[in-house]
């Protein structure tokens, strides 16, 4: 059993999902807002230290909340 399917068969996320997470978790400063903040507008801080911002919600967010 590889990695994704393990954290699959506990928390029900997708390969793409956990993708997304390892991503986000090597790239930015406060990957946890992408989390925590669902539908909220954000300010992601890369491990670099540039900023950016993002509007709103995203659909892979949407369909966890749903």
């Amino acid at each position: 059993m590889t990695i994704c399917d393990k954290v699959n068969q506990i928390l029900g996320y997708t390969q793409q999902e956990i993708r997304i997470m390892l991503r986000n978790i090597k790239m930015l400063k406060n990957w946890y807002l992408y989390y925590l903040l669902i539908g909220k507008d954000k300010v992601f801080i890369t491990k670099s230290g540039d900023k950016f911002y993002v509007e709103g919600e995203n659909r892979w967010e949407e369909k966890k909340t749903h």
